[in-house]
């Protein structure tokens, strides 16, 4: 009976019904342990079916335009330019162009979850062997190769967050280098990618990245997210 009121009189869609069920029925095993049912009612209830959806995805030649259209944020000019005035608007905003453009790099070219890009350190990276360390679900390790293309735009990338760091950094004595000598005033084990005010990413601020970064190109209708850029990847490698 409740089942069948979540669907016809709530409207609830069969994916969430099972949900609801899926909690029932994890109730009812505990009250098994705790010798209150001698069976679980749960597992006689009929499912509802749930159809599969197919997943979302960027076609290859939409992700090229925005790399082609986005090029100048990772060029020498644009970089003289940041490196002249870093903590000036114009240094702000050409940083912000730099790291918003190698989240979706990352994404897009790692396959990466967005804890696990949130996650990744300094040293998670190795110019040398052109590969990627990602801590992923289930506290699972995993290396991905890093293509030649984004291991020189994170290898900028770094050189830019080392100047802004640099600048703000106060009675500072410097420490050994990290990966392929890169960063002087930051050590291996802080994170990668940080924003203008020096702090981690955070959920929030990735998910806002990628929205507004993909607004306003051609291909990019529906959901803008972290996981369609996985999904994007995935897709790209099958073809």
């Amino acid at each position: 009976g409740y089942e069948v009121h979540l669907l016809d009189v709530e409207k609830v869609t069969p994916r969430s019904v099972n949900l609801h069920l899926s909690v029932l029925s994890g109730f009812c095993r505990f009250l098994i342990k705790e010798a209150l049912l001698k069976s679980n009612p749960v597992r006689l209830v009929h499912r509802p079916k749930v159809e599969k959806r197919l997943p979302e995805f960027y076609r290859q030649d939409s992700m090229d335009a925005y790399f082609e259209k986005t090029a100048y944020y990772v060029s020498d000019e644009a970089m003289t330019i940041y490196l002249h005035d870093v903590q000036s608007d114009t240094g702000k905003k050409m940083y912000e162009h730099r790291l918003a453009r190698l989240i979706i790099s990352m994404f897009y070219g790692l396959g990466l979850r967005r804890s696990e890009l949130i996650g990744l350190q300094i040293s998670s990276v190795d110019f040398s062997r052109k590969v990627v360390t990602v801590h992923g679900k289930g506290n699972k390790t995993r290396a991905i190769p890093l293509a030649d293309s984004l291991a020189a735009e994170t290898k900028m990338y770094l050189k830019a967050a080392e100047a802004l760091v640099g600048l703000r950094a106060v009675d500072h004595v410097p420490v050994s280098r990290a990966v392929d000598h890169v960063s002087v005033f930051r050590t291996p084990g802080e994170p990668l990618l940080i924003t203008y005010t020096g702090r981690a990413l955070y959920p929030v601020y990735v998910d806002r990245v990628v929205k507004n970064e993909l607004v306003g190109y051609e291909g990019f209708t529906g959901r803008k997210s972290p996981h369609v850029l996985r999904h994007s990847i995935a897709t790209s490698l099958l073809n």
